[in-house]
């Protein structure tokens, strides 16, 4: 089977054939000697609407092994769902498009997306079935990441200098908002390490975890986002942010040009997470300091600085205060470690937050390293990059930048490959306009 899989897999022709049921009829084959699967793929409707109509949507396969991806486009999607063949194998799956619903009392358009990660497709004969949990995609409004900068610089003598990371937080609506409770939040995974993560119910010692106890962190992602760190905008005063204005939090608020003449003046940022510790101790300045709710180091959060983490914005409830944050957001996960002879659960312990609370979220790669989305397809189909990862290559100073769809609205389609301008000199104040 494995010489019949590696020829259809570099065969020129098509090599997945669809059976749509709405838009497209029973499929046959050419080639005899491949035997497919029959799949069929069903939705579930998005929570907290109703009366949803389907219109243009499309559906894509991706090869986990090869990477290569089929995209089948349809005029509609009935209840019955949507039917194809597959050969065996390891595939992500992604279903996005268009919708009419009612929410909120009132019929609208709607756009949705859900995928599936990691399923197994078996040449058994039997047809198998896919259900894929549907979100509503709320872009291009809120708060988004403007700029991420995690990179570091180096000096005028080719050193490296840290310290000078930001996050620039970009008001994308018609509305004035406030940021209070507004937090930054990186997560746990790498984007170039993809394990067989599983989540469990409660903490276990090492030794009495089974193989797949627990949740396989690839569903639990949907509606959950594993933390190293975050930090808030503190509540109790109004922060205004004006349509097409923006805020800037950064490590040290200081002028890192005196020490560094490749850095910035970052004096004048809105808010600094500077960790006062006894190794590092923080130069208070008039800039006010973030609220830790949550970091791992045991020192100061430095964000990695080869891009290869997730960040989010979440909206912290209000009625939720850091000490109850930490009481109640415990999450424990593992992974099974096998080398050889040697097998061990590996287990971590870390904090989560529901995705509900998620604005904006951008994946960070690079893009000979990318194995995976450490978040929910549907907050980040894609990845943003600072370095394609060729040997030698340097990311230092490099940032990633969202694009200008019109006047002072960025782009935002939960796809940072497309929303973001990659691998841009980072530049804290640049003036976003078309």
């Amino acid at each position: 089977m494995k010489n019949l899989r590696d020829y259809y897999r570099v065969a020129k022709t098509m090599l997945l054939v669809a059976c749509v049921g709405l838009a497209m009829t029973a499929c046959s084959d050419d080639n005899d000697d491949i035997i497919y699967s029959d799949v069929k793929v069903e939705v579930q409707a998005p929570t907290g609407i109703s009366n949803i109509e389907y219109g243009a949507m499309n559906i894509t396969f991706t090869d986990t092994a090869t990477k290569e991806t089929t995209t089948f486009d349809f005029s509609a999607l009935q209840a019955n769902g949507f039917q194809t063949k597959l050969i065996e194998g390891l595939y992500d799956v992604m279903i996005e498009g268009d919708a009419t619903a009612d929410v909120e009392g009132a019929s609208k358009a709607i756009k949705v997306r859900g995928a599936l990660q990691a399923v197994e497709i078996t040449t058994n004969g039997e047809l198998q079935s896919l259900s894929i949990p549907l979100q509503l995609l709320d872009v291009g409004s809120g708060f988004v990441f403007a700029e991420i900068f995690v990179s570091g610089t180096l000096t005028p003598e080719g050193n490296s200098y840290m310290g000078d990371s930001y996050f620039r937080l970009y008001n994308n609506s018609n509305e004035v908002l406030d940021a209070q409770g507004l937090a930054i939040v990186e997560s746990a995974m790498q984007s170039d390490v993809h394990n067989d993560f599983f989540v469990l119910d409660q903490e276990m010692e090492e030794e009495d975890i089974q193989s797949g106890d627990g949740t396989p962190y690839d569903t639990y992602k949907a509606n959950y986002f594993i933390t190293d760190a975050i930090y808030m905008i503190p509540r109790g005063e109004a922060v205004l942010v004006q349509p097409g204005e923006s805020i800037l939090l950064v490590d040290a608020a200081k002028d890192h040009s005196v020490d560094n003449a490749n850095s910035f003046n970052l004096s004048v940022a809105d808010y600094e997470w500077y960790d006062e510790n006894d190794r590092y101790p923080d130069t208070q300045t008039e800039v006010p300091d973030l609220v830790k709710l949550y970091a791992a180091s045991k020192s100061i959060w430095i964000p990695h600085q080869r891009g290869i983490k997730a960040y989010a914005l979440a909206q912290i409830p209000e009625e939720i205060t850091p000490e109850q944050f930490v009481e109640d957001n415990i999450v424990n996960y593992y992974y099974e470690f096998i080398y050889g002879d040697l097998q061990r659960m590996m287990t971590s312990k870390r904090y989560e937050i529901p995705t509900s609370w998620i604005q904006d979220c951008v994946n960070l790669s690079n893009q000979t390293d990318y194995e995976w989305n450490e978040i929910s397809p549907v907050l980040d189909k894609s990845y943003a990059w600072v370095s394609d990862g060729s040997q030698g290559a340097s990311n230092k100073g490099k940032a990633v930048r969202r694009k200008v769809l019109s006047g002072k609205l960025l782009l935002d389609t939960n796809d940072s490959a497309n929303d973001f301008e990659q691998s841009v000199e980072a530049n804290p104040f640049y003036e976003f306009h078309d």
